[in-house]
């Protein structure tokens, strides 16, 4: 490897591509920035697998490789093409998207990859908080929308990844992991937990509720961190999780007020914000 400052490469040296001349080859493999850490799951040390149930977490140069295990493995894999096939053609934005993925009958395992990779971190100011319920809220928008609706149905901090920026751009956050989708006319999802899921998701046939009721929960708990985040805002959170809560395009129309009101320019990419007239007008 070499670096500059902590700029970080790492690289192959191969042999010399020429007869009679004595240089190695240098390719570089992948870089990497020592002071943030790019991944794309959280609390896992770069580029060491990560195994869960029958499924393993690899974190690569600029993707995330998962394999599962297991004679139903397939079965994840097509569900999760069927998934991202769907965002792509809904054209749902700031989300993740799968590079390719693989079924190895002899291994009795399937392989995806998948893009891109974000930094481990959750929002660390009200503004950031903002901004990370914006980019959520604005993908379901687009996601609950039409007649083929998807809803995640495991919103938490932990799969929401933040995309670098620079330091005068407005921070970007993006959804992951979407073992738990699911479209209409759904099962119960009995096997997650009550403590981080709306009630409605261990019902049948549960819908956008479920999806919004987690963006409030973000909300909350990210107060345990964010000592300045306003009430008015908090209480958007606690109104989200509530039995009467709103639907997505309420939601999201409440927090491009407060993302307006709160935030040090006053205002959202105006590129976002025709995006959004244009949708609540087709």
């Amino acid at each position: 490897y070499y670096a500059f400052g902590a700029q970080v490469t790492l690289v192959a040296i191969c042999p010399p591509s020429k007869d009679g001349d004595k240089h190695p080859v240098v390719v570089d493999i992948v870089k990497s920035d020592l002071r943030q850490e790019l991944v794309g799951i959280r609390n896992a040390p770069e580029f060491i697998p990560i195994t869960r149930d029958s499924k393993t977490i690899e974190v690569c140069g600029t993707n995330v490789k998962k394999t599962y295990m297991g004679p139903d493995c397939w079965l994840h894999v097509e569900q999760l093409r069927a998934v991202y096939e769907k965002l792509e053609r809904k054209k749902v934005p700031n989300v993740d998207y799968l590079i390719s993925s693989t079924i190895i009958q002899q291994k009795h395992c399937a392989v995806v990859y998948l893009g891109p990779r974000g930094e481990d971190v959750c929002p660390k100011s009200m503004i950031e908080l903002l901004d990370a319920v914006y980019c959520v809220l604005q993908a379901l928008l687009i996601m609950h929308g039409g007649n083929d609706p998807i809803f995640h149905r495991d919103i938490r901090w932990a799969n929401i990844i933040k995309l670098p920026s620079l330091s005068n751009e407005r921070s970007k956050w993006m959804l992951i992991d979407w073992d738990e989708a699911a479209g209409l006319y759904n099962k119960a999802a009995l096997h997650l937990s009550e403590e981080n899921h709306a009630p409605e998701v261990f019902k049948d046939n549960h819908g956008e509720e479920v999806d919004v009721w987690a963006v409030g929960r973000l909300i909350t708990d990210a107060k345990r961190w964010i000592f300045d985040v306003p009430n008015e805002i908090y209480s958007f959170g606690i109104r989200l999780q509530s039995s009467n809560r709103p639907g997505t395009k309420v939601a999201f129309e409440e927090a491009l007020l407060l993302l307006t009101k709160y935030t040090d320019t006053g205002t959202v990419p105006s590129n976002e914000r025709s995006g959004y007239i244009n949708f609540m007008h087709m």
